[in-house]
């Protein structure tokens, strides 16, 4: 299983995601990277908005796994390539927060997104986004701005967002392809030297709309997160959970 990638580049576009999805639905390849240049209406998870300001890097690449069996992982692979990239193209050592975030400084610098599309127990395809705020000022994200980075201001230059988008996407094909090998195990251990959850006291809340806080211990096999309350510990899915913050 080796990717090779077909750019499709955009100036503005309502979100990479919802084009990656539509020209997946067509038969799009795998290896097709969405790119804008802006988005209009970014997509995060649990489809909160993502501000999407000229200047960043906005991709979403269409997958067709040979397998279901740890598609969540996905996700992970992402973050993983997105961290790893910016290390090389930027200079910049994002962490991962769990469970899609880049941060820095506990500030939000990207994130990953996968969305899955299945026909009765088969999967059709996977498409994984990816957003890392690059060549702008952090007070042109509004409310966001005291909770966010940017390239451009943790590098105090501007970034090549064309290398930055190499470097990504060379690493995601990496770690699509051990994936694809049933290399689920290294990519766990890799999040884990990245993770910036561990140790760490978190507020989180369910679905159901539930907040709690806890101390994050550890990132298991299967990607979830336990999580010790109250002297009991829970199994964090991310797909269960609609938001998790460091205190």
């Amino acid at each position: 299983m080796t990717l090779s990638w077909l750019v499709r580049e955009y100036g503005e576009v309502s979100s990479t995601q919802e084009v990656a999805e539509r020209l997946a639905s067509g038969g799009a390849r795998e290896g097709t990277v969405i790119l804008a240049e802006r988005q209009n209406s970014g997509r995060g998870r649990m489809e909160r908005r993502w501000l999407s300001p000229k200047g960043g890097l906005y991709l979403s690449i269409v997958l067709r796994p040979g397998r279901v069996g740890g598609v969540h992982l996905l996700t992970l692979a992402g973050a993983l390539a997105a961290a790893e990239g910016t290390r090389r193209a930027a200079g910049v050592s994002p962490k991962i927060r769990w469970p899609n975030d880049l941060v820095v400084g506990g500030r939000k610098l990207g994130g990953v997104i996968a969305t899955a599309s299945t026909r009765g127990e088969s999967l059709e395809f996977v498409v994984v986004g990816i957003g890392v705020n690059g060549n702008f000022r952090t007070d042109e994200l509004g409310d966001l701005s005291s909770a966010s980075a940017t390239l451009m201001e943790l590098a105090q230059a501007p970034v090549d967002l064309p290398s930055l988008r190499s470097r990504i996407l060379e690493e995601f094909a990496l770690r699509y392809e051990g994936w694809g090998r049933g290399e689920e195990l290294k990519l766990i251990r890799l999040a884990r030297s990245l993770l910036s959850t561990s140790g760490k006291k978190v507020e989180f809340a369910h679905l159901r709309g539930t907040v709690t806080r806890g101390i994050a211990e550890k990132l298991e096999e299967d990607g979830s997160l336990v999580v010790k309350v109250r002297g009991k510990r829970l199994r964090l899915r991310a797909e269960e959970v609609e938001w998790l913050r460091e205190l």
